[in-house]
């Protein structure tokens, strides 16, 4: 075997530890929290709208919203809104219209 040969053969080896460590790294990693879906899915910038994600988590976490319904409208505004940049306000109003259909009212 020649230095070339070598070479190659050491470079493909090192080349295949470093892809398993980082496949095993990303296999580990957590999926984001609902704050960070919410606010990174909206593109929430204004101290307003990061209120209102965390008023949203908070409703979330004791109960008297459903997950499924906080969800449900992120993945519909994301869907329908073409203005990719602001979609916190579309998400608010379309949130407050589908859980005043359910009863519940987000202050």
């Amino acid at each position: 075997m020649d230095r070339r040969q070598f070479t190659g053969m050491l470079v493909s080896a090192a080349a295949t530890a470093v892809g398993v460590a980082v496949s095993a790294r990303t296999a580990q990693s957590k999926t984001p929290s609902l704050s960070d879906t919410l606010e990174k899915g909206l593109k929430a910038r204004l101290p307003s709208e990061f209120k209102f994600i965390a008023l949203v988590v908070k409703m979330v976490g004791n109960g008297t919203l459903p997950e499924s319904l906080v969800l449900s409208v992120f993945h519909y505004v994301r869907k329908k809104i073409r203005n990719k940049r602001g979609l916190v306000p579309y998400f608010e109003e379309a949130l407050r219209l589908a859980a005043a259909r359910d009863g519940i009212k987000i202050p």
